[in-house]
């Protein structure tokens, strides 16, 4: 098994806890760092634009996109990411 097909597997496998544990905003490394460096570089430049999320995970950020007023797109690799991003924010 090649090491892309693991990591894939990986994601799928642990899909729901990620999102439970580490991709939320609770997490204190995206109430702290991340979703502020991203409010700070694009919260102001997106509104009425299509975003590509590549890479979207479990959609902590392409939900924050659609309330920064642009329509995005998320894409991941992970099936079992975009299942819980779906099941988690129905809007997107």
């Amino acid at each position: 098994m090649s090491t892309t097909k693991q990591t894939i597997d990986a994601y799928n496998n642990f899909s729901s806890q990620y999102s439970q544990h580490i991709d939320n905003d609770s997490n204190f490394w995206n109430k702290c760092i991340e979703v502020p460096a991203m409010e700070r570089l694009v919260k102001d430049k997106v509104s009425g634009k299509n975003v590509l999320d590549l890479g979207c995970g479990s959609g902590l950020f392409t939900i924050k996109l659609l309330n920064w007023g642009a329509t995005p797109i998320g894409i991941d690799v992970s099936e079992g990411m975009v299942k819980v991003a779906r099941k988690s924010f129905s809007e997107i």
